[in-house]
């Protein structure tokens, strides 16, 4: 009787099974309160999706958080304030393949990452992603925007953003 190689057992598992936290984000559907309020840090996007409240990215959550958008939409808004705080060391936020993009800012907005922490590391993986008319305001409405829009931190902070293989567009 000839047993399979460990190898195979590996392979056929690797089949069954989908890759481990993975969650698929169905089309509207809002990444904080769907999702990332529930410890869910690993997310596939099926469509286009907004991202319509803050979270706190803090000691409590995963070091590694990854948005795989699979060429779909983020739109940010209608939240005032900071949509991403990072207060943790060495976190990272990963978002690939995706173009993200902010509602029209009604009032007040600061970023949309914030490094809230002074003297921590965040890494950023944005392959493939197009930031595009992020802070646009109206400013028929008196708003004006405090910090970002994108990203703001601060002092002694440092903030690694890499565009990887495909790069990362900023319009």
């Amino acid at each position: 009787m000839k047993l399979p190689s460990a190898s195979c057992v590996v392979i056929a598992l690797s089949l069954a099974f989908p890759a481990y936290g993975q969650i698929s984000v169905q089309s509207g559907d809002d990444l904080v309160s769907g999702y990332l309020s529930k410890g869910q840090y690993d997310l596939n996007l099926l469509g286009d999706v907004s991202w319509n409240t803050a979270f706190t990215y803090a000691s409590t959550n995963t070091n590694n958080l990854k948005i795989n958008g699979n060429g779909h939409k983020i739109t940010f808004g209608p939240a005032t304030g900071v949509y991403f705080y990072f207060s943790r060391n060495n976190g990272s936020l990963a978002i690939n393949d995706a173009v993200v993009e902010t509602q029209t800012f009604a009032g007040v907005r600061d970023s949309l990452f914030w490094i809230g922490s002074a003297g921590i590391t965040t890494n950023f993986d944005f392959n493939g992603t197009t930031f595009q008319n992020i802070g646009p305001t109206n400013f028929n409405l008196y708003a004006s925007g405090n910090y970002g829009p994108i990203i703001s931190q601060r002092v002694n902070s440092v903030t690694n953003i890499d565009g990887g293989a495909k790069g990362v567009v900023f319009k």
